[in-house]
């Protein structure tokens, strides 16, 4: 039996806690955007606004997507307490993100800094395509905001962490087109 999912905050601290975190997004995004472009002037504020706002739409994606995975394996999780706790998860990211820009501008990263923050910070401030791109930025702080929802979901539904892994494997598995049958 799943008992409800708390909200990340007080209710009343909510639409304070969202408005401090999407500041953080934003000026993120407009330092971000003055390094990739150093001469781009008044423009680039409205450009980290829609980043920010990119952000926050990809944030509810992500907990519609976990809703509806979780609601098709007979079980309910609450959207918006769960988009809550991404919103607050998020801080981590702006956390992670802020430092690894830092280290890929001024350089002088080392091992322990990739190993938490992800290869790409060993890389100048415009790395390589492709893969690097891609899961650069796959580090310690990555898995602890994986490995974070995944806690939340699975108190939110009553279950172990390796529980809520495991059905999302065999999820995986049947999108795969894989049977998880024996």
């Amino acid at each position: 039996m799943s008992r409800p999912m708390p909200w990340s905050f007080p209710p009343w601290f909510l639409p304070l806690w969202v408005g401090a975190v999407g500041w953080q997004w934003w000026r993120l995004c407009a330092r971000e955007l003055t390094v990739a472009h150093p001469a781009g002037g008044g423009p680039l504020a409205w450009a980290a606004l829609a980043g920010t706002v990119g952000r926050f739409a990809g944030l509810l994606i992500e907990a519609g997507f976990y809703v509806l995975l979780w609601a098709g394996l007979g079980r309910r999780l609450r959207f918006w307490r769960l988009a809550s706790w991404l919103v607050a998860i998020s801080m981590l990211e702006v956390l992670a993100e802020s430092m690894r820009l830092d280290l890929r501008t001024r350089g002088g990263a080392t091992l322990l800094d990739a190993v938490l923050l992800g290869p790409i910070v060993l890389h100048g401030p415009r790395p390589g395509g492709g893969l690097l791109l891609a899961l650069g930025g796959f580090g310690v702080t990555t898995a602890l905001r994986i490995g974070w929802t995944a806690v939340i979901q699975a108190r939110a539904l009553g279950m172990t962490w390796l529980t809520a892994r495991g059905a999302l494997w065999m999820v995986a598995e049947l999108m795969r087109g894989r049977s998880v049958a024996p």
